[in-house]
Protein backbone atom coordinates (compact mmCIF):
# COMPACT_ATOMS: atom_id res chain seq x y z
CA UNK A 1 0.00 0.00 0.00
CA UNK A 2 0.87 3.41 -0.59
CA UNK A 3 3.08 5.28 1.66
CA UNK A 4 0.66 8.22 2.32
CA UNK A 5 -2.25 5.91 3.07
CA UNK A 6 0.00 3.86 5.53
CA UNK A 7 0.59 7.39 7.36
CA UNK A 8 -3.16 7.34 8.02
CA UNK A 9 -4.63 5.63 10.93
CA UNK A 10 -7.14 2.95 11.30
CA UNK A 11 -9.14 2.34 7.74
CA UNK A 12 -8.61 -0.75 7.16
CA UNK A 13 -12.04 -1.31 5.01
CA UNK A 14 -11.26 1.39 2.71
CA UNK A 15 -7.28 0.48 2.12
CA UNK A 16 -8.36 -3.21 1.30
CA UNK A 17 -10.83 -2.16 -1.31
CA UNK A 18 -8.30 0.37 -2.92
CA UNK A 19 -5.65 -2.15 -2.40
CA UNK A 20 -8.06 -4.78 -4.47
CA UNK A 21 -9.03 -2.09 -6.95
CA UNK A 22 -5.30 -0.88 -7.78
CA UNK A 23 -4.79 -2.13 -10.78
CA UNK A 24 -7.31 -1.49 -12.90
CA UNK A 25 -7.46 1.98 -11.66
CA UNK A 26 -3.90 2.45 -12.41
CA UNK A 27 -4.72 0.73 -16.05
CA UNK A 28 -8.01 2.12 -16.81
CA UNK A 29 -10.53 0.17 -19.12
CA UNK A 30 -14.45 -0.47 -18.94
CA UNK A 31 -14.44 -2.45 -15.49
CA UNK A 32 -12.26 0.59 -13.60
CA UNK A 33 -14.81 2.00 -11.03
CA UNK A 34 -15.71 5.52 -11.90
CA UNK A 35 -16.34 7.39 -8.19
CA UNK A 36 -16.46 7.40 -4.85
CA UNK A 37 -17.65 9.41 -1.97
CA UNK A 38 -16.11 10.01 1.06
CA UNK A 39 -18.63 11.19 4.20
CA UNK A 40 -17.16 12.38 7.51
CA UNK A 41 -17.24 15.87 9.38
CA UNK A 42 -14.39 18.31 8.90
CA UNK A 43 -11.31 16.99 10.10
CA UNK A 44 -11.79 13.47 9.73
CA UNK A 45 -9.90 12.73 6.99
CA UNK A 46 -11.82 13.47 4.07
CA UNK A 47 -8.53 15.49 1.97
CA UNK A 48 -5.81 13.17 3.33
CA UNK A 49 -7.28 9.83 2.40
CA UNK A 50 -8.21 11.84 -1.80
CA UNK A 51 -4.84 12.66 -1.56
CA UNK A 52 -3.59 9.16 -0.43
CA UNK A 53 -5.94 7.31 -2.79
CA UNK A 54 -4.28 9.39 -5.79
CA UNK A 55 -0.77 9.11 -4.77
CA UNK A 56 -1.18 5.36 -4.42
CA UNK A 57 -2.50 5.44 -8.08
CA UNK A 58 -0.18 7.60 -9.72
CA UNK A 59 -1.90 10.16 -11.28
CA UNK A 60 -3.01 13.91 -9.79
CA UNK A 61 -5.47 15.08 -8.14
CA UNK A 62 -6.89 17.48 -9.62
CA UNK A 63 -9.91 20.00 -8.48
CA UNK A 64 -13.41 19.49 -10.47
CA UNK A 65 -14.59 23.26 -11.84
CA UNK A 66 -16.18 21.79 -14.96
CA UNK A 67 -17.69 18.47 -17.04
CA UNK A 68 -15.91 20.26 -20.25
CA UNK A 69 -12.50 20.33 -18.13
CA UNK A 70 -12.29 17.23 -16.79
CA UNK A 71 -8.68 15.50 -17.82
CA UNK A 72 -9.00 11.61 -18.10
CA UNK A 73 -6.20 11.11 -16.97
CA UNK A 74 -6.38 12.70 -13.63
CA UNK A 75 -7.61 11.97 -10.82
CA UNK A 76 -11.01 14.23 -10.10
CA UNK A 77 -12.10 15.79 -6.68
CA UNK A 78 -15.37 17.00 -5.74
CA UNK A 79 -14.96 18.35 -2.62
CA UNK A 80 -18.49 19.82 -1.90
CA UNK A 81 -20.97 17.14 -3.39
CA UNK A 82 -24.09 18.27 -4.67
CA UNK A 83 -27.19 18.77 -7.32
CA UNK A 84 -24.96 21.16 -9.86
CA UNK A 85 -22.28 17.50 -9.97
CA UNK A 86 -25.25 15.94 -11.68
CA UNK A 87 -23.99 16.36 -14.78
CA UNK A 88 -20.83 14.99 -14.05
CA UNK A 89 -22.10 11.76 -12.46
CA UNK A 90 -24.43 11.03 -15.29
CA UNK A 91 -21.69 11.77 -17.25
CA UNK A 92 -19.57 8.72 -15.31
CA UNK A 93 -22.63 6.40 -15.60
CA UNK A 94 -22.19 7.01 -19.52
CA UNK A 95 -19.39 4.44 -20.67
CA UNK A 96 -16.12 5.92 -21.88
CA UNK A 97 -12.65 4.50 -23.08
CA UNK A 98 -10.79 6.41 -20.73
CA UNK A 99 -13.22 7.68 -17.64
CA UNK A 100 -11.90 9.85 -15.02
CA UNK A 101 -12.17 8.58 -11.72
CA UNK A 102 -13.84 10.68 -9.48
CA UNK A 103 -13.59 11.49 -5.69
CA UNK A 104 -16.45 12.85 -4.47
CA UNK A 105 -16.48 14.71 -0.46
CA UNK A 106 -19.51 15.55 1.08
CA UNK A 107 -20.26 16.43 5.13
CA UNK A 108 -24.23 16.63 4.64
CA UNK A 109 -24.96 13.69 2.69
CA UNK A 110 -28.61 12.90 3.92
CA UNK A 111 -28.81 16.47 1.83
CA UNK A 112 -28.04 14.79 -1.49
CA UNK A 113 -30.56 13.96 -4.36
CA UNK A 114 -31.26 10.63 -3.82
CA UNK A 115 -30.78 9.90 -7.36
CA UNK A 116 -27.13 10.97 -7.08
CA UNK A 117 -25.71 8.53 -4.70
CA UNK A 118 -27.84 6.04 -6.33
CA UNK A 119 -26.43 6.11 -9.60
CA UNK A 120 -24.69 3.41 -11.52
CA UNK A 121 -21.09 5.88 -11.82
CA UNK A 122 -20.84 5.31 -7.41
CA UNK A 123 -18.73 2.55 -6.38
CA UNK A 124 -18.99 3.45 -2.63
CA UNK A 125 -19.89 5.55 -0.41
CA UNK A 126 -17.27 5.31 2.67
CA UNK A 127 -17.94 6.74 6.35
CA UNK A 128 -14.73 8.15 7.59
CA UNK A 129 -15.89 8.52 11.25
CA UNK A 130 -14.04 9.78 14.44
CA UNK A 131 -11.51 7.60 15.42
CA UNK A 132 -11.62 5.19 17.89
CA UNK A 133 -9.43 4.66 20.53
CA UNK A 134 -6.79 2.69 19.09
CA UNK A 135 -6.35 4.95 16.10
CA UNK A 136 -6.43 8.34 18.40
CA UNK A 137 -3.45 6.67 20.07
CA UNK A 138 -1.82 5.78 16.51
CA UNK A 139 -2.78 9.41 15.56
CA UNK A 140 -1.04 10.95 18.07
CA UNK A 141 1.95 8.58 17.44
CA UNK A 142 1.65 9.68 13.35
CA UNK A 143 1.87 13.27 14.61
CA UNK A 144 5.00 13.47 16.45
CA UNK A 145 6.63 11.66 13.54
CA UNK A 146 5.69 14.26 11.41
CA UNK A 147 7.48 16.82 13.49
CA UNK A 148 10.56 14.64 13.53
CA UNK A 149 10.01 13.24 17.06
CA UNK A 150 10.57 9.11 16.44
CA UNK A 151 10.90 8.55 20.62
CA UNK A 152 8.50 11.13 22.09
CA UNK A 153 8.04 9.00 25.27
CA UNK A 154 4.67 9.79 26.20
CA UNK A 155 2.04 7.43 26.67
CA UNK A 156 -0.17 7.45 23.46
CA UNK A 157 -3.31 5.01 25.41
CA UNK A 158 -3.30 7.97 28.03
CA UNK A 159 -4.10 10.14 25.18
CA UNK A 160 -5.84 8.81 23.06
CA UNK A 161 -8.45 8.69 25.77
CA UNK A 162 -8.36 11.82 26.92
CA UNK A 163 -8.87 13.05 23.05
CA UNK A 164 -12.41 10.86 22.47
CA UNK A 165 -13.87 13.56 20.72
CA UNK A 166 -11.09 15.29 18.55
CA UNK A 167 -10.74 14.46 14.95
CA UNK A 168 -7.41 13.34 13.49
CA UNK A 169 -7.24 17.24 12.69
CA UNK A 170 -7.47 18.36 15.74
CA UNK A 171 -5.39 15.91 17.04
CA UNK A 172 -2.48 17.25 14.84
CA UNK A 173 -3.37 20.70 15.63
CA UNK A 174 -2.64 20.12 19.02
CA UNK A 175 0.71 18.06 18.71
CA UNK A 176 2.05 20.88 16.47
CA UNK A 177 0.64 23.69 19.49
CA UNK A 178 2.37 21.85 22.17
CA UNK A 179 5.82 21.49 20.09
CA UNK A 180 6.12 24.81 18.92
CA UNK A 181 8.79 26.63 19.90
CA UNK A 182 10.46 23.69 21.70
CA UNK A 183 13.16 21.86 20.61
CA UNK A 184 12.18 18.72 22.08
CA UNK A 185 8.93 16.63 22.04
CA UNK A 186 6.72 17.60 24.00
CA UNK A 187 5.80 15.87 27.48
CA UNK A 188 2.23 14.53 27.73
CA UNK A 189 1.40 17.46 30.44
CA UNK A 190 2.26 20.00 26.89
CA UNK A 191 -0.26 17.53 25.11
CA UNK A 192 -2.27 17.95 27.75
CA UNK A 193 -2.87 21.62 27.59
CA UNK A 194 -2.64 21.86 24.31
CA UNK A 195 -6.24 20.22 23.49
CA UNK A 196 -7.45 22.29 26.95
CA UNK A 197 -7.12 25.36 24.01
CA UNK A 198 -9.17 23.60 21.73
CA UNK A 199 -12.89 23.41 21.45
CA UNK A 200 -13.63 20.41 19.49
CA UNK A 201 -15.70 20.61 16.52
CA UNK A 202 -18.30 18.03 17.46
CA UNK A 203 -19.59 19.82 20.34
CA UNK A 204 -21.14 22.43 17.56
CA UNK A 205 -21.64 19.79 15.33
CA UNK A 206 -23.50 17.15 17.25
CA UNK A 207 -26.65 17.52 15.91
CA UNK A 208 -24.75 17.03 12.19
CA UNK A 209 -22.83 13.97 13.60
CA UNK A 210 -25.86 11.99 14.80
CA UNK A 211 -27.36 12.90 11.63
CA UNK A 212 -24.46 11.58 9.38
CA UNK A 213 -24.43 8.48 11.92
CA UNK A 214 -28.04 7.33 11.32
CA UNK A 215 -27.80 8.12 7.81
CA UNK A 216 -24.22 6.47 7.15
CA UNK A 217 -25.58 3.62 9.39
CA UNK A 218 -28.00 2.85 6.16
CA UNK A 219 -26.65 4.48 3.48
CA UNK A 220 -22.95 3.74 3.87
CA UNK A 221 -19.45 1.38 4.67
CA UNK A 222 -17.72 2.56 7.04
CA UNK A 223 -14.31 3.41 6.63
CA UNK A 224 -12.77 1.48 9.50
CA UNK A 225 -13.67 -1.74 8.80
CA UNK A 226 -11.96 -4.65 9.92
Amino acid sequence: MNDALEHLAGLGALKTWLAAHLPLLREGGTLTPRAIVLAGLPGTGKHSVSRGIASAIGRPLTTFTSVAAIDPTSIVLVEDLGREHLPLIRRLATPEETPPFVIAQTERPWELPAGLLRADAIETVWHLDLPDVKERAEIWDIAAKRLGHRNPGFDNVILARASHELTPAEIHAAYARAARSRPQAPTERHLFEAMVGLQPLIAARKEDLLRLTYWTRRCATPARGA
